[in-house]
């Protein structure tokens, strides 16, 4: 099987970009977990901090013909770079840590991006751009037919817009939103989206628990792709570690 994996930090397979590193099986995120139970090579990631384009343009970079595609929907206030040393910078901003590289402009550009959100940032307009974004993305099932599209809101402003313009059966919309399964988590320092020390921000029950509700869901994507389920798959958060 080939799954695709685009989106921030919640579905960031984080250990692939560091191959000389083996991993604590404990630390490893639901979405490498899915992979090794569904046997699927690393074919794409999500990048922590990074904003609803970056997964579009990591989709529109894709070459393979992928059997599954998981989309999160992130934090609609997020900026978006081409370059990659520029974009870690971006991604620090955006999870409250710093910047884990040697550029010696990284602190006049995050003090730059105070002053952005501080003076020049319209609300208005990011709302506007990322509904356009989330709308954008869950239209592709319509145009690759091939493929199994699962959508994961990460935010419940992303829930509640991804279930205003989500037409289903085509995909499915996951009805939940990561952030609150987080901070609820019994370990949770404070409230998303922080650098919390949990990667992808969750604990590893919470992270087995995901993957055996994704290995469902795929598994099952014909039924909830019906149109008596409206392609919504219903998420109780009672059913995972969560206080």
């Amino acid at each position: 099987m080939k799954i695709g994996l685009f989106g921030d930090s919640y579905i960031d397979l984080i250990w692939h970009r560091h191959p000389d590193h083996r991993p604590d099986p404990a630390t490893v995120p639901w979405s490498g977990r899915l992979l090794q139970a569904l046997d699927s090579p690393i074919i794409s990631s999500g990048l922590g901090g990074s904003n609803q384009y970056h997964a579009i343009r990591t989709w529109q970079d894709c070459t393979e013909t992928l059997d599954v595609a998981i989309f999160t929907f992130t934090w609609h206030d997020r900026l978006y770079s081409d370059l990659d040393n520029f974009q870690e910078i971006l991604s620090s901003h955006a999870e409250r840590r710093k910047p884990n590289i040697d550029d010696a402009n990284a602190d006049d550009i995050m003090q730059g991006m105070d002053l952005y959100y501080r003076y020049l940032r319209s609300p208005g307009q990011d709302l506007f751009n990322y509904e356009q974004q989330v709308k954008w993305c869950l239209d592709l099932p319509n145009s690759n037919k091939q493929t199994k599209f699962i959508f994961l809101p990460n935010t419940e402003i992303a829930r509640e817009i991804a279930l205003r313009h989500h037409k289903g059966p085509a995909g499915v919309l996951v009805d939940f939103a990561f952030e609150t399964l987080s901070n609820r988590e019994p370990g949770s320092p404070g409230a998303m989206p922080i650098w919390c020390g949990r990667y992808g921000h969750l604990g590893d029950r919470n992270h087995e628990l995901f993957k055996d509700c994704m290995v469902e869901l795929i598994n099952n994507y014909d039924q909830y792709c019906h149109r008596d389920n409206f392609g919504i798959y219903r998420l109780d958060y009672k059913d995972f570690d969560t206080i």
